[in-house]
């Protein structure tokens, strides 16, 4: 629930957050009843590399695979977008048509 959460208020929020769920859980394991309600009813945003990974999916189809594109389309070194495709085990080849 933690990393789901967007966290409008950035890290002091969270700081304020971790510090009462400690206190409310007295030493035990935290749960999310400890947690306030806004960050346990909060509903799971993707991860920052899912929708890194959706994004760079997404690129790769309408630029057929074409790396080099999918990084001037992203602002990216070519570099990096090769690096994101071994990290998602993704082949560009397979976008190709």
């Amino acid at each position: 629930m933690l990393l789901s959460y967007e966290w409008p208020l950035n890290v002091r929020e969270l700081e304020k957050c971790l510090a009462s769920a400690v206190a409310l859980a007295r030493g035990e394991r935290i749960t999310s009843e400890h947690l306030p309600a806004s960050v346990s009813a909060a509903p799971a945003a993707p991860a920052p590399d899912q929708r890194r990974r959706d994004e760079l999916i997404t690129q790769l189809r309408a630029h057929r695979g074409n790396v080099s594109a999918v990084a001037r389309a992203m602002g990216k070194a070519r570099a990096q977008v090769q690096r994101w495709l071994r990290r998602f085990r993704i082949d560009p080849f397979a976008f190709r048509r």
